[in-house]
């Protein structure tokens, strides 16, 4: 990855001067450059469900609404509309719900015979059909993206695009150009899922692809975020839930952030009693346990639900503080997920953390965040801890007298 991380970096750095924004140069592959494992992994077998896609002749509600917000990312990022949809499908792969759709060629961009999207949980892949010798000459492919894209255009604001094409794409089968797409919508985070946007030329035997990879985060306000990434779409995992009871709510956590908040949501909707909200995290296996207990806390905290919910929480907090080492992992993600709540305080649970040699880092930063008065600053002071730790000690110390209008304290 770091190598192809590097390629890129040396390629942005060859652009052509004088604000070309479509730059398409000749290689000898590009099976280095980034997200060719990916696109490798899908185009393949992406195509050959399109060209077995049996059309649904009734679509469900949850379908037609895929389909629009399709509609709505293609008038986000390119310039053409693609009015006139042809025809949908859903596939299961890997577990996770995929629409097939496709549209009718647009009238103002005759390069394109039509496009097809394999639209799946965390992003989009588009299948622009074009005229296979296209692929072989750089100025045609230059033409095609800027032809396709809107540039400098909000949400997105695409600025540049880099593509490499194989000199020999002419005569060769499967993926004979890579390329990647700078904008302004890049959150700065090389493993946040759901920005990508990168390019592809195809070719199978028989046709030409230009093909846009685009995460479903990229256009904010089309994609509900609390569905992204989230496998079961035809019918919506939160409409197969609403029906269920609260226990047979617990199966359906499945160790998997995105899923299991759409569970804890549906959850955390009804009243429950505090026997009912323990058996949340009781019924979890250990491995599980972290992640259930950051995803349902994290939840109550965003819903507001703390103080429905603050004896339960205080409790649970208890009972794992006196079990010690075995439950370091639960007790961190609590005291990470109510850094910010006012509504229940864990100041003096976390000292005593620290004095066990329980948490410490999370105990730390917890009172950092938390912490308010004299007595507290004074504690945490008193405190050892790993040598490691000993400056970010300090820096809570500071915080909390500041909080407590200790200013003459503040060192």
């Amino acid at each position: 990855m770091a190598i192809k991380i590097f390629l890129a970096l040396v390629l942005a750095v060859m652009m052509p001067a004088g604000g070309q924004k479509v730059d398409v140069q000749p290689t000898d592959s590009v099976n280095a450059i980034v997200f060719f494992d990916e696109m490798n992994a899908k185009l393949a077998g992406a195509e050959t469900r399109f060209g077995d896609l049996q059309p649904i002749q009734n679509p469900s509600s949850a379908i037609k609404q895929a389909a629009a917000r399709e509609s709505e990312v293609m008038e986000k990022l390119f310039k053409h509309r693609w009015a006139e949809l042809q025809s949908v499908a859903t596939v299961t792969e890997n577990g996770d719900d995929i629409l097939l759709a496709r549209w009718n060629a647009s009238q103002n961009f005759s390069s394109v015979k039509g496009v097809s999207v394999w639209d799946a949980p965390g992003f989009n892949l588009f299948f622009f059909e074009v005229n296979p010798s296209s692929l072989g000459s750089p100025d045609a492919l230059r033409s095609l993206w800027q032809e396709l894209f809107l540039f400098v255009t909000p949400p997105v604001d695409i600025v540049a695009i880099q593509f490499r094409t194989l000199h020999d794409a002419a005569s060769t089968t499967g993926i004979v150009g890579m390329g990647w797409v700078t904008h302004n919508r890049n959150p700065g985070r090389e493993d946040l899922r759901g920005y990508e946007l990168y390019l592809a030329a195809y070719r199978s035997s028989s046709r030409g692809y230009i093909c846009v990879w685009a995460g479903k985060r990229l256009i904010p306000s089309i994609f509900n975020s609390e569905d992204i990434l989230v496998a079961e779409r035809f019918p919506p995992l939160r409409d197969r839930l609403r029906p269920m009871r609260t226990l047979a709510l617990l199966k359906e956590f499945h160790n998997a952030p995105e899923r299991d908040l759409v569970v804890a949501r549906e959850i955390l909707s009804r009243k429950l009693t505090e026997e009912e909200f323990d058996q949340i995290f009781d019924a979890a296996p250990l491995e599980q346990l972290p992640l259930r207990v950051y995803v349902v806390m994290g939840e109550v905290f965003r819903l507001n639900k703390v103080g429905e919910f603050h004896a339960a929480i205080a409790n649970l907090f208890n009972r794992y503080a006196k079990e010690g080492q075995g439950r370091t992992a639960p007790l961190e993600m609590i005291l990470r997920s109510f850094r910010g709540s006012k509504e229940i305080d864990f100041s003096n649970m976390a000292l005593d953390l620290i004095s066990k040699g329980v948490a410490i880092r999370e105990s730390v930063i917890y009172l950092e965040f938390r912490g308010s008065s004299v007595e507290i600053a004074d504690k945490l002071q008193e405190l050892p801890v790993p040598i490691e730790l000993e400056r970010q000690k300090q820096g809570a110390v500071r915080e909390i007298f500041k909080r407590a209008g200790a200013w003459d304290r503040v060192k």
